[in-house]
């Protein structure tokens, strides 16, 4: 009789530890990647928002010789989340600057501190989902900027607390 051959097929178990340990070293590199993109992504969002709104308001200072203040929109700041919203004015000024978007929004925007000399655009949106709140800031002299919200910005000669 001649002896027993076995002619099984199947994976060790050091080549299944070898197979797992790649895995975990491909998703240790690209999920951090894929949240630093997808971040990237929804601030330029913001970035491009606030500058037509900067775009909007010299146009209107043009027209009328002063800045004005935009209220709130599209939703109250209380209820930043990740969610994206269609364009809404909530309130006199987007509408009257000329502003809007067709494009759904994952900030919430407004300007402030309207004069004849300046005015402070925000884009305030929670985008990494940790509750810090991330405000993109924008002015005539000092374009779009990340700063969290509590921070003090500075306009200029002027500075304002934001919250």
């Amino acid at each position: 009789m001649k002896g027993c051959l076995r002619n099984e097929r199947g994976l060790t178990l050091l080549e299944l530890l070898i197979a797992v340990a790649i895995i975990v070293i491909i998703a240790g590199v690209g999920i951090p990647t894929y949240l630093k993109f997808r971040s990237t992504s929804q601030h330029a969002e913001a970035n491009l928002n606030l500058n037509g709104i900067k775009q909007f308001e010299e146009s209107y200072k043009l027209g009328n010789g002063i800045y004005i203040n935009c209220a709130v929109s599209p939703r109250p700041v209380a209820a930043l989340d990740e969610t994206t919203l269609a364009w809404t004015d909530l309130g006199i000024g987007f509408t009257s600057i000329g502003f809007g978007t067709n494009a759904p929004v994952r900030f919430v925007y407004a300007v402030t501190g309207a004069t004849t000399t300046s005015f402070l655009a925000e884009a305030a949106g929670d985008t990494n989902r940790d509750g810090n709140d991330i405000l993109f800031v924008a002015s005539p002299t000092i374009g779009p900027r990340v700063v969290q919200l509590g921070d003090a910005v500075t306009l200029g000669a002027d500075t304002q607390n934001i919250d």
